[in-house]
This record gives C-alpha cells, structure tokens and sequence, in this order.
C-alpha cells in the first residue's frame, strides 16, 4: 500500500508485452525492493508483474519483482500488510 493509501492493482493488459516495452529501454526497477529490471525474456520467465496505481493526477506504471510477489501474498493471505523500508509501501 502507498503511503497515501491507494494499492496498486493488476492492470488489463498483456504483461508480457507490457515488459517487452518497458525492457526495450534497459531500464526499470522494482518499486518495492528497487531490484533492476532484467532483459524481457528474463523479466516474463522469473514473473515479473506490471501494475498500476490508480487515484493519482496522473496514473502510475510500476513494476514488481517475483520475490516482492511473492511477499505480497503471504501477507494477503495473512490478512496483515506491512510497510517496505524506504518506500512506505508494500
């Protein structure tokens, strides 16, 4: 969650092609973690998500790596969110 109280959500594109735009420019991070971006095929095979957070003047891509994911949802399932360091989000 942002500090801000909105949560990214899923967006209603292909992800695939999603990554395969943003990688094209060799650049991007996780915005949790701020773990760099692989190359395309890499970023799809590891599970690489694009989300979107909406609310905003202006609405934002971000990225999300596997393992940021992942802790997403262990704590869904718990119920529970808690804050990233640095970020103030999850």
């Amino acid at each position: 969650m942002l500090n801000n109280g909105k949560a990214p959500r899923r967006l209603p594109v292909d992800v695939r092609q999603a990554l395969q735009a943003i990688c094209a420019y060799g650049k991007g991070r996780c915005w949790y973690c701020d773990a760099k971006l692989p190359k395309a095929r890499k970023a799809i095979r590891d599970g690489w998500d694009v989300q979107r957070v909406e609310g905003q003047p202006v609405a934002s891509i971000i990225l999300v790596c596997p393992s940021c994911l992942r802790q997403d949802q262990r704590v869904q399932v718990t119920g529970y969110r808690v804050q990233h360091a640095g970020t103030g989000a999850l």
